[in-house]
């Protein structure tokens, strides 16, 4: 709506082809941008539960072997299984984060993609319209001033 409003008011304006498709281009391209705005931190934050969830398993594996080191070997198991637990705990938990995330971006970023196209066909059909159905006021003149001289019969000497 506001692209076509802003092709209108340029048209209103006597603007020619130019500015009319000036107009409605600057305010489409905000307005896309707007879209992508709401939609680009979804990656980022599926990519930050996936890392936190590597980083917990390398913490929980440190864990488990430096707790190994010195534990008598009857310790041993318990304390390795204890940190492996840990390790697959935090991965599993990134993975929950991010898994859903990543659909979450996927339909809305499609969606996004959806109504950009929309919006840019619908421009360009009001484009389409206001190029063919209006002249600015100075060439409608002009053709007026041209087809009047026209009618006019010659006379001869």
């Amino acid at each position: 709506a506001k692209a076509v409003e802003a092709g209108l008011q340029s048209a209103l304006n006597l603007g020619g082809k130019e500015e009319i498709q000036g107009k409605m281009d600057e305010v489409l391209l905000a307005e896309n941008s707007k879209m992508e705005q709401r939609t680009a931190f979804l990656p980022m934050l599926a990519n930050v539960g996936t890392l936190t969830g590597l980083l917990g398993t390398i913490v929980g594996m440190i864990k488990s072997f430096a707790a190994v080191t010195y534990a008598n070997p009857m310790e041993k198991a318990t304390l390795l299984s204890a940190g492996i637990s840990e390790a697959m705990n935090t991965t599993a938990y990134g993975l929950i984060m991010a898994i859903p995330t990543l659909i979450l971006f996927a339909v809305l970023a499609n969606r996004a993609t959806q109504l950009t196209e929309d919006l840019n066909q619908g421009a360009l059909k009001v484009f389409n319209w206001l190029s063919y159905a209006y002249e600015p006021v100075p060439v409608r003149a002009a053709r007026s001033a041209q087809k009047t001289n026209h009618d006019e019969p010659t006379v001869n000497a």
